[in-house]
């Protein structure tokens, strides 16, 4: 509200990261801000996968691609990217932006929570064979274990150079360990670095990592060489 930016310890890493012609997916993608980023850097040449499964969320992304005129560049998509499932059940508060989850409710869930079932693919199956991103953002509020569940293909295709994706070890423990999901990162041939407010910080192994981030949450930066 007071600078019109969001998160730009992260937009500076994206932008520098995205060039003419590439391809970005954007999981998680809300009310697009970081979509709309993502079409501008990549330009008409290149292409923007937008997924995001709450349908109002959904509906004022799909507003903000056409009113930027992107449509030409951004395919949106409502399901929930994940590992094999078909359907999952959406937790979300229409009070706030964000923190809606295909992860169970856990026992402090707030009453007055929404609950709809909605559709969910593998990145893997939603991307053709001929497509890989070259940079990806993942921010699903705990589910991103089984976004990188469903994208073995993804993760192994040398063309994904980046990805950026939301850190919080206690979400993330619920399907797998945190030293396990960075680990699994780390053997596609990724570097790892912790992307704090206050600037990237120097790459260093799963385990540092996740003895340095604790329960904090922040967003993790993997690219390779």
């Amino acid at each position: 509200m007071m600078d019109g930016r969001w998160e730009p310890w992260v937009e500076r890493v994206l932008v520098k990261a995205l060039k003419p012609g590439m391809t970005f997916c954007d999981i998680g993608a809300n009310f697009g801000y970081y979509t709309l980023i993502g079409a501008s850097a990549v330009g008409a040449r290149g292409r923007v996968f937008a997924f995001e499964c709450n349908p109002r969320l959904f509906d004022l992304l799909n507003r903000s691609v056409l009113v930027n005129g992107l449509h030409e560049i951004v395919e949106l998509s409502p399901l929930a990217v994940s590992g094999g499932m078909e359907q999952a059940t959406l937790t979300y508060d229409n009070k706030f932006s964000g923190g809606g989850t295909i992860l169970e409710a856990g026992p402090d869930s707030s009453e007055t929570h929404n609950k709809i079932t909605v559709g969910c693919a593998s990145l893997d199956s939603l991307l053709s064979l001929q497509t890989s991103p070259n940079v990806l953002k993942v921010d699903v509020e705990g589910s991103e274990p089984l976004v990188f569940e469903g994208a073995h293909r993804i993760l192994s295709d040398r063309r994904l150079q980046t990805i950026i994706f939301e850190y919080y070890a206690p979400s993330i423990s619920r399907s797998i360990s945190p030293t396990a999901l960075l680990n699994q990162l780390s053997g596609h041939d990724f570097h790892l670095q912790m992307l704090p407010p206050t600037g990237l910080l120097p790459p260093c192994g799963p385990e540092e990592l996740v003895e340095a981030i604790g329960d904090k949450m922040v967003y993790v930066l993997a690219t390779r060489p």
